[in-house]
């Protein structure tokens, strides 16, 4: 279980945010990324997935732009094989 890691849950509206390139990427302390990784991208609920993750925080080399797009298509075809 991820839960006794998890602190603190924060949520932005992007589109207020006045400081540039405040937090425009997912930043891990070492260790994290190989703690979490696992656990980061998992469909939700395992036993019948509806709710599918995607972003750069979740790609293997951590890669902005390309992250992004490479977990949106691994997350696409993690939906289309549980439909």
């Amino acid at each position: 279980q991820i839960d006794p890691y998890v602190d603190e849950i924060v949520h932005c509206i992007w589109d207020e945010q006045t400081e540039p390139g405040s937090g425009s990427y997912a930043f891990f302390a070492p260790g994290d990324r190989e703690k979490f990784q696992r656990w980061l991208g998992l469909p939700y609920p395992q036993e019948s997935p509806r709710v599918f993750f995607a972003g750069e925080h979740l790609a293997i080399n951590h890669a902005s732009i390309q992250g992004a797009i490479q977990t949106a298509i691994a997350a696409t075809i993690d939906y289309l094989k549980h439909r």
